[in-house]
């Protein structure tokens, strides 16, 4: 288990500090929890072209204030394999799952992401690109289930399960020029 405290302090990273263009990697075979509690604390970060964690076993994520479970971004690339769990119960933007542009997450497991609070997002491609293989379920209460921007995509091909509450909270949500979504599997959608 990991846990951290305090502005940046992330969980896993993997980085390309000195852009070499082949970043660091992590490969975690066994099950991880990982709970952190400020902004930019990211509960697994890739950062930079090359670098890259692999997830392959469950995985619960307890995110803080001001962060994402999983977040990609400068070409980074993370991927899971084993179930995935992720909890963000602090306001703040953050919440489950943030790709940039160039960077990618894979969800290969079956995944729930659960928000509690408010101003979050369940799965964010902003400009990046996250796929899900396996049944997807975001408990978004408040806040947007899934949101495509700024060129991003979102490819689900097994089973998709979003739900929302009030006014504003967008299921499924895709803007700008480029953006895209492609759902291949069950599709539901509930706002209540």
């Amino acid at each position: 288990n990991i846990a951290t405290s305090g502005a940046g302090a992330v969980g896993l990273m993997a980085s390309d500090r000195n852009e070499t263009g082949s970043g660091g990697a992590i490969t975690v075979n066994g099950a991880l929890t990982v709970s952190t509690q400020a902004a930019y604390g990211y509960d697994a970060f890739a950062s930079g072209a090359g670098s890259k964690i692999a997830l392959n076993a469950a995985t619960t994520l307890n995110v803080g204030a001001g962060s994402f479970g999983l977040y990609a971004t400068g070409g980074g690339a993370i991927s899971t394999a084993g179930d995935l769990t992720i909890n963000a119960a602090s306001a703040g933007f953050g919440g489950g799952v943030e790709a940039d542009s160039g960077s990618s997450i894979t969800l290969g497991g079956p995944s729930t992401i659960n928000l509690t609070s408010t101003h979050l997002v369940g799965v964010f491609a902003a400009g990046g690109a996250i796929t899900s293989t396996a049944a997807l379920t975001v408990n978004a209460g408040a806040n947007s289930g899934v949101v495509v921007q700024n060129g991003g995509t979102f490819s689900a091909t097994g089973a998709l399960n979003i739900s929302t509450s009030g006014a504003g909270a967008h299921g499924l949500y895709v803007a700008d020029a480029g953006s895209g979504a492609e759902l291949m599997g069950p599709v539901t959608i509930r706002s209540e």
